[in-house]
């Protein structure tokens, strides 16, 4: 029997190419004149939080990255509080294999030099800021930090928002807000225009531990960067199943270790899960009093627990005019294969729009006079 691999976009770097599972810890290495080379990493710690997956390519391997972290909902659930974490794979184009792992920073980019990682998450505005000459006296100082496998950590002070980093043939180079955004009043609203300036900073020798914008622009603000040049030079929406069926089944390691919650967790995680259908039929309330169901025309819900953890369901039933006949149904996992908690806030507004759009299937699929969507 087979058991195949659903692979990200596949990602190349040079002559390797790089297949890494969405949801498994597995990768499959492909090597010109080589032998393919799985590699897996089952026991790694990504937290009690089901992370999102992405991939950074370097010019000399390719990072996945797990990162998990509070979105405010855990204030109602202090029980499922964790901090912002990044736990990143490193697969050199050689086959080598290595692992780092920060807290509360955000990644901004990965070279040769390792991980590029920001401890400054959120940019400074100033809303009497409206443009004109580059503020002199002005600074948002980032705090770096480039992370390797097997090396101590080095960290670098910039004193500018750094929103990317990236490496080409002149080097390094730092993507950097020389000033505030520019405060756009309209009305009671308030809109930011940012400007972003390239600053190429040299080879990895040459990276110095405090970069100062005007040692690298002496005068004016640089030349503009348009923002489509801060991406990752990676299509996250391009095929997620490689055609290239990969069989997993002779593999070792390719699921990951179950995680351990208390009995605290697995009861606030689904907790956030059903809390936010308990009044669908009553969901919006209006200044004077009145109310509306979460998508016109639901009524009688009534949600349901299924299943013990990890493999516990919310199921959200209702009457709604798509299906006048019968019933429709959500059923949403509150925890993924190794019991990770699925942290999802907006499970209810998502299902709202699904029903408002009728993004849902044909109702010929109902089957028992429930139509699952």
């Amino acid at each position: 029997m087979t058991d195949l691999m659903s692979a990200l976009p596949r990602t190349t770097i040079g002559t390797t190419t790089f297949y890494i599972d969405e949801a498994r810890p597995v990768a499959l290495v492909r090597r010109e004149a080589m032998p393919d080379l799985f590699l897996t990493w089952p026991d790694l710690d990504t937290g009690i939080l089901a992370p999102d997956v992405s991939v950074c390519a370097a010019t000399d391997a390719l990072w996945v990255l797990y990162q998990s972290g509070p979105d405010g909902q855990e204030i109602d659930y202090p029980a499922l509080h964790s901090p912002t974490v990044v736990v990143a794979v490193r697969i050199g184009v050689d086959g080598s294999l290595g692992f780092v792992r920060t807290e509360e920073t955000t990644v901004v980019g990965a070279t040769s030099a390792g991980l590029w990682t920001s401890t400054s998450i959120v940019e400074q505005t100033d809303d009497n800021y409206r443009g004109g000459e580059l503020p002199a006296d002005w600074a948002a100082p980032s705090t770096l930090q480039i992370l390797l496998p097997g090396q101590v950590q080095r960290t670098l002070e910039v004193d500018r928002y750094v929103n990317a980093v990236r490496e080409d043939e002149h080097g390094h180079v730092l993507f950097v807000n020389p000033s505030p955004p520019v405060a756009h009043h309209d009305s009671d609203t308030i809109s930011y225009e940012y400007r972003c300036t390239a600053m190429v900073i040299g080879t990895v020798d040459e990276i110095p531990e405090h970069v100062k914008f005007r040692e690298f622009v002496p005068q004016g603000w640089g030349t503009l960067v348009a923002s489509e040049q801060l991406g990752l030079d990676y299509d996250s929406y391009g095929p997620r199943h490689d055609s290239a069926r990969v069989d997993l089944s002779e593999i070792a390691g390719t699921h990951w270790k179950r995680v351990s919650l208390t009995d605290a967790q697995k009861t606030q995680a689904v907790k956030a899960l059903t809390d936010q259908f308990a009044d669908a039929d009553a969901y919006w309330r209006a200044a004077d009093g009145t109310t509306a169901p979460l998508a016109d025309g639901v009524q009688e819900t009534h949600v349901e627990t299924i299943g013990e953890w990890p493999e516990s369901e919310v199921h959200v039933t209702c009457r709604h005019p798509y299906f006048p006949a019968g019933w429709i149904r959500r059923r949403i996992r509150g925890f993924d294969d190794a019991g990770r908690i699925k942290f999802d806030r907006y499970a209810s507004l998502e299902f709202m729009e699904d029903l408002d759009t009728h993004a849902l299937p044909d109702i010929r699929e109902a089957k028992d006079g429930i139509l699952e969507v």
